[in-house]
């Protein structure tokens, strides 16, 4: 007989010989010779203790850990088994809007949450503002000795960050308090390289909000995202968040779709282990920053994005 626990479309599957396995999609197998269809439950310590023993990927088998370990430790369980997202916080002058956006964070549902905010050599009350949150046990405060931008500052909070998932929100917007729990479980159970959700725009003159659809500042991924694909590029002071994505998927695939990065960012919307998205308005994007893009801008980031595809291309021939 082989023993198992099964949860949802997750097996734990122990055989006679001793043979430990997680299976994902267990439907799939139960024709095989290997798995019973008559799997039995055992006692959640056994497979805590075969959980231990076995090399596997964290995102593939948090679920079936976290609810073993909430039928053995109900009162303790909640943090231990929700990995820890860290969140990136630049801020520069935003006295005006930071704490709003500071508060978004710290009342997500999801429970494990770090959150890490530099300040980039503010030269208002920004500093003032920040230190109200210094006690707090999940807020990291870094301060800059001059102003360097926002993908400097990603990349100084992503090097102090502790959390197995690393994501981004900026200073002047607002997250819905369930977008990092619905991130999350978007990247865990898809197994996708990043997520992004839809968002909409404040309107600072009337309490009306008008749509924009993706956000780039709504990015959550695994944190070996930037060990397989490197940092932000933090030569530029803007569109990095489009070039590290669009570099992204040129190193994985060794090519690139399109020329125009907004075609190329759709498509790879049917890459389904590369790019997640959700399609709901999770968060709010502020007004009070340079934060539209007309025809201009959309030229420069163009052109930024066209030389930086040479650049890895050439490299990439070398």
């Amino acid at each position: 007989m082989i023993f198992g626990l099964i949860y949802n479309k997750y097996a734990i599957i122990e055989s006679k010989q001793n043979h430990f396995d997680l299976y994902i999609n267990w439907q799939n197998h139960l024709n095989s010779k290997e798995i019973s269809k008559k799997c039995l439950i055992s006692s959640p310590n056994f497979f805590i203790e075969k959980l231990q023993q076995t090399n596997k990927n964290w995102k593939k088998s948090y679920i079936i850990e976290k609810i073993i370990y909430k039928l053995s430790n109900p009162i303790n369980y909640q943090l231990n088994y929700y990995p820890k997202v860290s969140i990136i916080m630049s801020v520069y002058n935003g006295e005006k809007t930071v704490e709003k956006s500071i508060k978004s964070i710290l009342k997500q549902t999801y429970p494990n949450i770090e959150l890490i905010i530099i300040d980039d050599k503010s030269e208002d009350n920004t500093l003032n503002v920040l230190n109200r949150y210094r006690k707090r046990d999940n807020v990291i405060i870094l301060e800059n000795n001059k102003n360097c931008g926002v993908y400097c500052n990603r990349n100084l909070g992503i090097k102090n960050a502790t959390g197995k998932i690393i994501g981004i929100q900026d200073a002047d917007d607002i997250s819905d308090p369930s977008r990092i729990a619905k991130s999350i479980d978007y990247l865990i159970k898809k197994d996708v390289e990043f997520v992004l959700t839809n968002a909409k725009n404040i309107n600072k003159i009337v309490d009306e909000v008008s749509s924009i659809k993706v956000a780039m500042a709504t990015f959550i991924c695994d944190r070996v995202f930037f060990d397989k694909y490197g940092l932000y590029d933090d030569s530029t002071r803007h569109s990095g968040d489009l070039e590290i994505i669009d570099r992204a998927y040129f190193i994985r695939f060794g090519e690139y779709k399109f020329k125009n990065f907004w075609y190329w960012l759709n498509y790879t919307a049917f890459e389904p282990t590369f790019y997640g998205h959700i399609y709901e308005n999770l968060y709010y994007i502020g007004t009070d920053g340079d934060r539209i893009t007309d025809n201009n801008r959309i030229q420069k980031r163009q052109k930024y994005l066209n030389g930086r595809r040479k650049f890895y291309i050439n490299k990439n021939n070398e």
